[in-house]
């Protein structure tokens, strides 16, 4: 583990109209997991400008291919808000920078400071 990475705190969130349209509809938060660390690579990679190449990651299990590179993500999923309120939002601990790791090679992503 490479605790000189750059990292960020993510919060992925739904406006409260959905949310209550989902809870309606009686939606499972949970799948909000690999949607939002999917979108997180997705965004990195585009950063990194390492889309198509060897370090794809693709999201779904037909472009998937050999990971040599991978993104620390540590994400946590909340059900509620502080008033226990539906609030299905997702928290993500997750690097800056992606780790070559069949070479040890940093691969940096220069716009990750401006995803909002």
């Amino acid at each position: 583990m490479n605790t000189e990475l750059e990292h960020t705190h993510v919060t992925f969130t739904i406006p409260g109209t959905i949310a209550k349209l989902l809870f309606e509809r009686k939606y499972e938060p949970l799948q909000m997991m690999e949607l939002t660390t999917s979108l997180y690579k997705s965004l990195l990679c585009s950063s990194a400008k390492v889309e198509g190449k060897e370090y794809q990651l693709g999201c779904m299990p037909e472009q998937r291919v050999k990971r040599v590179t991978r993104a620390g993500i540590q994400a946590t999923l909340h059900k509620s808000g502080n008033s226990l309120n539906y609030n299905p939002h997702i928290h993500m601990i997750a690097t800056k920078e992606f780790v070559n790791t069949l070479t040890g090679e940093i691969i940096d992503a220069p716009n990750c400071n401006r995803m909002k």
